[in-house]
Formats: C-alpha cells, sequence, structure tokens
C-alpha cells in the first residue's frame, strides 16, 4: 500500500462518514511511509505495551537515550538485566526487549523478506520471539509495514495455536 491508495481511502471516508470527516479533520496527518527501523519498533511496541502514553514516553526517552535511536542491540544484549530495569522496565519487557535484540542479531527472524511475505507469514515469525505476540505483530504490520486490512486480535484457549482462526475481537 502506497501512500495514494490511504489517501484515496482517506478521501473516501471523508465524503461518506460525517464522523470521521471532521476528525480527519483535526487529527495530524500521519505519515503512511513503511518503516524499516524493525527492531526499534518492536522494542517500542514492547516498552509502551499496558502504560499511559506519557509513563510510556519517559521510559522509552530513557531507553533511546542509554541505546540509541536505533539501538544498538549488542549494547542491549550485553547490558545487565537491572541495568534495564532501572529506566523502568519490568522484568518481563528486559527479557522480551533483549529477545528482540538476539533474534536480530542471530537472523533468526527473516526480517529482510517481509517486504514479499504475506501478512500471517509475517505474524507467523514475529510470534517466535518471546514476547512478541499477535497484537504486537498486528501493530507491526499496521505501523511499521503500513499493510492494509489489518484488525488487531488475540487468539484465545488452549486451541489458539492450533486453530489460528479461532480470534477475540
Amino acid at each position: 500500500m502506497n501512500r495514494k491508495d490511504i489517501e484515496k481511502g482517506i478521501n473516501h471516508l471523508r465524503k461518506n462518514d460525517k464522523v470521521l470527516a471532521n476528525l480527519i479533520e483535526i487529527l495530524p496527518e500521519y505519515n503512511y511511509e513503511p518503516r524499516t527501523e524493525y527492531a526499534s519498533d518492536l522494542m517500542t511496541a514492547i516498552i509502551s505495551q499496558q502504560l499511559s502514553i506519557k509513563a510510556a514516553a519517559t521510559i522509552e526517552k530513557r531507553f533511546i537515550a542509554k541505546f540509541g535511536e536505533v539501538p544498538d542491540l549488542v549494547a542491549i544484549i550485553d547490558a545487565d538485566h537491572l541495568e534495564i530495569r532501572e529506566l523502568g522496565l519490568s522484568n518481563a519487557k528486559v527479557t522480551y526487549v533483549k529477545a528482540i535484540a538476539q533474534a536480530f542479531l542471530d537472523e533468526d527472524i527473516h526480517f529482510h523478506k517481509f517486504d514479499s511475505m504475506s501478512d500471517e507469514d509475517i505474524i507467523k515469525e514475529l510470534v517466535k520471539i518471546k514476547g512478541v505476540g499477535d497484537w504486537t505483530a498486528h501493530m507491526f504490520l499496521m505501523f511499521t509495514l503500513t499493510r492494509p486490512n489489518v484488525l488487531p486480535t488475540q487468539r484465545t484457549g488452549k486451541t489458539a495455536r492450533k486453530n489460528p482462526l479461532q480470534l477475540r475481537i
């Protein structure tokens, strides 16, 4: 999907839905270009989950100050768990951020093929990383890869991995 496709969709909504038309006029324009800093985007998604916008921004700012705008993956792996905890991340989030860094360094995930992969194949790749679930993968598809027609869902129950079509919306 490119900017022209997105603008076409926005114009359709503007013409056909008064409520959305009003919102379109007052909300800031979103950058619809796909992003390439996959590790950074996944880490930001993990850091900000289940936090207020203000708390997430504060912790992310600390994380960037320590590891860089484009995070130094080796520095993250080498950093002591407690050292990252002191930035405001929970124990679980430290583990997940380190798992993301390790996945990129080990090239376990086929990040370089994402442009040619289906949404479902990308989700299957991403959820291999400890801490990255379906919802995070959907957010990645929408906001990093700017994929259309993605609805963030969460699989439920013991059959979740056996039956990927059983979704909770």
